[in-house]
């Protein structure tokens, strides 16, 4: 994949270029080996956006990102639709620990923590190891929504590529414009994510990562929820 360095407007603060220097410096461990305003996935491999219209693809800025783990009491039922009982986030993968709220913590941190071993659900993990994203639309860097994309354990590592690659040829996620969509050869909807180009404006984007950063590592609400049968025709 070509990446085209971001042009660096003359005159921009030397703290924002040594903010993100350090920040590219932290990336490995905030990936594995190689309100609101959410972006969801819909089962047909279209994103559901936040006004409700739906999307073959995203493209936006990435402006924060953490890892997320879940955990799930029994088996997936579309039909009743709990939330997890243990969750975690951060930008350490290694450093997570349950939210303080979480009603059934497994474990004292994700490390250890039984869940998060290779095999405790068969072949895979009983937990969910994902990432969130937080993105700006590319036409609204300075006052547009901050919006959420989770993505599931099937394009973490595609993310986590991603995001290493990025970081290492331009300087940091939010220099560029970041375009994600879906893997075609497979039946269920998994993130993919590509470079559209430049971000020229990336020095507006700095100025949101606070907030991002705030919202993605809020405590989410534990309380389940519940999707009732639809009435029959």
């Amino acid at each position: 994949m070509a990446i085209e360095k971001a042009r660096v407007t003359q005159n921009v603060p030397v703290a924002y270029e040594e903010a993100l220097a350090a920040e590219a410096l932290e990336m490995k461990k905030r990936v594995g080996a190689v309100g609101g305003d959410y972006i969801g996935v819909n089962r047909d491999k279209t994103f559901r956006l936040p006004g409700g219209e739906a999307s073959p693809a995203v493209a936006g800025i990435v402006v924060g990102f953490v890892a997320v783990n879940q955990f799930y009491k029994g088996k997936y039922d579309p039909k009743n639709l709990a939330g997890p009982v243990c969750a975690s986030a951060g930008q350490t993968i290694a450093d997570l620990r349950p939210f303080e709220k979480a009603p059934e913590k497994q474990n004292g941190d994700c490390h250890t923590c039984w869940a998060n071993q290779w095999g405790s659900d068969g072949k895979g993990k009983a937990c969910k190891n994902q990432r969130q994203l937080a993105l700006i639309a590319p036409d609204a860097q300075e006052d547009g929504p901050i919006m959420l994309l989770k993505v599931s354990p099937t394009g973490t590592k595609f993310w986590d590529a991603y995001a290493l690659e990025v970081t290492a040829a331009a300087g940091a996620l939010i220099k560029v414009v970041t375009m994600v969509t879906f893997d075609p050869k497979e039946d269920y909807p998994s993130l993919r994510f590509k470079l559209q180009g430049p971000n020229e404006n990336w020095q507006v984007a700095f100025s949101r990562r606070a907030a991002a950063m705030e919202r993605l590592l809020a405590e989410p609400d534990f309380v389940p929820v519940v999707v009732a049968d639809k009435p029959k025709a």
